[in-house]
């Protein structure tokens, strides 16, 4: 009884919130009458660096960051429910995450910011009981969607309660500070290396989401924002060999901006 209060209590405030990463900005999209021509996702690389006022027609910035190919998958059949999807996803692909060393088979936990709809889209249900075995049992509370999250939840609530008025493209850009000069010149210099490894079960996610779109009519655009720090690009060849063959085989669009060098624009310190 109690934890059926508690959830029916969770439940209504978490539907009236419509700002913040761990739903409101989910909640503030599917609220929305009209459906943009095309929805970003991705994660923060997607978040903080694709502005949907660049585009020539209505859009949506729905990327979460820190969020991988399985909260995208879960996040575009939650669209297709819902009966909220565009005509075009730009989605934001990443070869680093599919060279990341895992010696068992990948299962990945960020489908757990979309546990909130455990038990009510199939996909996301099915996806978070790929975690473990004993992930199932733990939703026999129906209070639990909320673990860890409550805090957040009433921030957020409270937040959208005192906006009312409260708009948003989906784009939050980094407000400019003291130290971003400091910042660019050690991400410019910052390493990143280390062992190539093609973990092969990290792909099933992003197969999954071609498939989902191609049976729902969705065109498909991948990209790759570029990275401003020193790369070892044979780091990250595996991922980026797979993207490409992928995107091919499947006729998509993908707009590969890893490496700056091969960029010119981005060669402009003022960009």
């Amino acid at each position: 009884m109690l934890d059926r209060t508690a959830s029916f209590i969770l439940d209504k405030l978490y539907s009236k919130t419509l700002i913040g990463q761990s739903g409101g900005k989910i909640n503030y999209y599917l609220n929305k009458s009209a459906i943009p021509d095309v929805v970003i996702m991705g994660d923060s690389r997607a978040y903080y660096e694709v502005n949907p006022d660049s585009f020539r027609c209505t859009c949506f910035n729905l990327a979460h960051a820190g969020m991988d190919d399985c909260f995208q998958l879960g996040l575009i059949d939650l669209l297709i429910q819902q009966h909220k999807t565009p005509k075009i996803i730009l989605l934001h692909v990443e070869p680093y995450f599919l060279v990341y060393k895992d010696s068992l088979p990948f299962y990945s936990q960020d489908i757990l910011t979309l546990k909130y709809f455990y038990g009510i889209n199939d996909t996301i249900t099915n996806l978070v009981n790929h975690i473990s075995r004993f992930e199932k049992w733990k939703y026999a509370l129906k209070s639990y969607r909320y673990n860890g999250r409550i805090i957040s939840l009433i921030k957020n609530y409270k937040t959208t309660i005192s906006t009312p008025n409260y708009a948003t493209n989906g784009f939050d850009f980094v407000p400019a500070s003291k130290s971003d000069s400091m910042t660019t010149e050690m991400s410019a210099n910052k390493q990143l290396e280390g062992a190539v490894y093609f973990n092969r079960s990290k792909t099933r996610y992003l197969e999954s989401i071609i498939k989902l779109a191609k049976q729902n009519g969705i065109r498909l655009v991948f990209f790759t924002s570029p990275y401003f720090y020193k790369l070892n690009m044979d780091y990250i060849k595996p991922g980026r060999i797979f993207l490409d063959s992928i995107a091919s085989a499947n006729k998509i669009s993908y707009l590969d901006y890893s490496d700056i060098k091969m960029n010119k624009e981005f060669q402009n310190p003022s960009y």
